[in-house]
């Protein structure tokens, strides 16, 4: 069992949910709705750890449906989405009204700024994500990542203009994610198909490669925040897998069966990277303990006994009745984490009291 949980209802479905990054003193989230007979809208959302309820903090036209969406990893007024317009693939950067934080409307529909549209060279391709990179002095450069490979974008003038692009010349089926290396600049790691790759975005050259790391189609990818080398994957084969990027013959573990269908999402805690989150499109939340290849200092484990000292499964959310296909963190606490299946319902939920004093005492 999680601890208590709140719920938010969309009035369209939606596919996309993002915490805002750059607000740091409360748990608010980006979610996106994905309706294609009616104008679509993006919520900022709050939830209220005092009274365990979510209230909307603005609603934001937004008319084509919502893929995906992107915060700035410090500017909380500023976010990217991905859509399909007039059947082109788009990408565009935000910016919230200056009383987003304060004196938003909750009840009209409030209007965004468009900052940019990112343009590839390249007419047929697809941007379907954008990932920021996360390093204090990189900002203003992200990667695009297309059906089939990736481009990096450096952006200028307060992310306002596109200084230069450079797209990949690999050619890739099934480019589904990808996710900067907290610890080394330069370092850019992508799914596809079945495949991992680490990029050096200097040369750019593949630095590790990972063929068939799961049986079928990879679906997410995160990186261990505070374990260089160290990332997660889940896919269509049902499984979340931990990897040592240094040796990749074989997973470090593998969580066969761990969802009765596919793995959308898998997510590291901020904070405490023994917890992981994993959702799917058997509608279940899966909050995880793995102790055995954490960050944590092995006397911190040892001084709880064999009770921590094991992987396993904490606790399964079945509230969602569709697939589940978002989660995030709360950007601002190590226990509060949101999940978002199609049919519009928002949940947020905590890490149970039993396990945050498992680690923290």
């Amino acid at each position: 069992m999680f601890g208590s949980s709140a719920f938010y209802g969309l009035k369209f479905q939606g596919r996309c949910l993002a915490a805002q990054l750059g607000e740091t003193e409360c748990h608010r989230f980006f979610v996106g709705t994905h309706n294609v007979r009616e104008p679509n809208e993006i919520h900022l959302v709050e939830y209220d750890e005092e009274v365990c309820e979510i209230v909307s903090r603005g609603v934001y036209s937004h008319p084509p449906e919502v893929e995906t969406i992107h915060p700035h990893p410090t500017d909380a007024l500023s976010f990217f989405t991905c859509y399909r317009e007039a059947g082109n693939s788009v990408a565009t950067l935000w910016k919230l009204p200056e009383s987003a934080d304060d004196t938003a409307d909750t009840k009209a529909m409030n209007s965004l700024e468009q900052v940019l549209s990112l343009e590839p060279n390249d007419g047929n391709r697809a941007i379907h994500s954008v990932v920021w990179d996360p390093t204090e002095y990189a900002t203003d450069r992200i990667i695009a990542l297309d059906r089939t490979s990736y481009g990096v974008f450096n952006l200028d003038q307060g992310c306002s203009v596109v200084k230069d692009s450079t797209w990949s010349s690999e050619v890739l089926p099934n480019f589904t994610a990808g996710c900067f290396d907290p610890h080394h600049a330069h370092q850019f790691v992508s799914i596809n198909d079945t495949s991992i790759r680490s990029w050096d975005l200097r040369t750019p050259k593949v630095s590790q490669h990972i063929e068939n790391a799961h049986r079928q189609l990879i679906r997410d990818i995160d990186y261990n925040p505070n374990k260089p080398y160290h990332i997660v994957t889940g896919g269509e084969d049902r499984a979340v897998k931990f990897w040592d990027l240094r040796k990749s013959s074989h997973p470090l573990i593998v969580l066969s069966g761990s969802h009765t269908h596919w793995v959308c999402k898998v997510k590291y805690n901020r904070f405490h990277d023994q917890l992981v989150i994993s959702g799917g499109t058997d509608h279940c939340v899966k909050l995880w303990g793995i102790v055995s290849i954490s960050s944590a200092p092995l006397g911190e484990l040892e001084d709880h006994g064999s009770e921590l000292d094991t992987d396993r499964l904490i606790g399964t959310l079945s509230d969602h009745e569709e697939s589940v296909y978002s989660l995030e963190w709360s950007a601002c606490d190590a226990w509060i984490f949101a999940s978002l299946s199609y049919d519009g319902r928002v949940i947020v939920s905590q890490v149970p009291s039993t396990e945050k004093y498992k680690i923290l005492l």
